[in-house]
Formats: C-alpha cells, sequence, structure tokens
C-alpha cells in the first residue's frame, strides 16, 4: 500500500503514482490528480528539467534519485534513468485520467500536449483513456 511508504520513501515518485492510482478508484479524481502531479515534479527534478532551485530548498534531484536506487536496489545509470522515464509516463497518464475524471478537458489536454511533447509518438498516454484497474 503507497500510503505507509510515503512517510519513508517521500522523494519517490512512484509512491505518488500507486497514491494517484488509489484516490483515483476510490472516485477521488482531484485528488489523484495532485498525487500524479506530485510525481511529475519529481521526475521532473530528477531529471533536471523545468524545476529553478532555490537557494535553502533540499536538492531534490539527488533526494529523488536516491529514492529511486532505494527502491529499485540498483546503482546502473540507464536502469535508473529507465526507472525513472516509466515512472513519468505513468504518472502523466495518471494525470491524465484525473482530469478526465474531473472534467478538466482543457487542462487534459494542456498536459497531454506536454507529455506527447515529452514521448513523441506515444500516443497511448492520450488516445487510450483506461480506467484505472
Amino acid at each position: 500500500m503507497a500510503v505507509c511508504h510515503i512517510s519513508e520513501t517521500p522523494y519517490n515518485p512512484a509512491v505518488y503514482v500507486e497514491l494517484s492510482y488509489a484516490d483515483f478508484n476510490l472516485g477521488f479524481h482531484d485528488v489523484a490528480v495532485a498525487s500524479a502531479y506530485k510525481a511529475i515534479l519529481l521526475v521532473e527534478a530528477a531529471l533536471s528539467t523545468g524545476l529553478k532551485r532555490f537557494p535553502l530548498q533540499v536538492d531534490l534531484r539527488i533526494e529523488v534519485q536516491k529514492a529511486v536506487i532505494k527502491a529499485i536496489q540498483t546503482y546502473h545509470p540507464n536502469v535508473i534513468l529507465v526507472e525513472i522515464e516509466d515512472t513519468q509516463r505513468k504518472a502523466y497518464r495518471a494525470l491524465l485520467n484525473g482530469l478526465l475524471g474531473c472534467g478538466a478537458f482543457w487542462d487534459g489536454l494542456v498536459e497531454a500536449k506536454k507529455a506527447l511533447r515529452r514521448y513523441p509518438g506515444k500516443s497511448y498516454l492520450v488516445y487510450d483513456f483506461v480506467l484505472f484497474q
């Protein structure tokens, strides 16, 4: 269960994706969107894209990478990168499904365009809205 792991690894984006799935299945689409968005922010920090650094802020890039390393039990950089990118795809999918569930179609379109720019050719992120099982 994702909830019990958040306190142990608050910087692991996969935990927030799992939480988003659970919230979506329970009908809390707005909360699912928030959890998916947290996962996307953590992944962007790990990949050093889209976030500005603040002097007093924890170095999110390093914290997220340490959390992913702990979760997958490897230090191989390619495996870590693949895991982080896979988590980002799952987070975008969770975000888009949550926005669809909320009826936030314009916001969903904006986020879908971001996802497709990041992952060209991965149209299933946008066109294959399947409810989480």
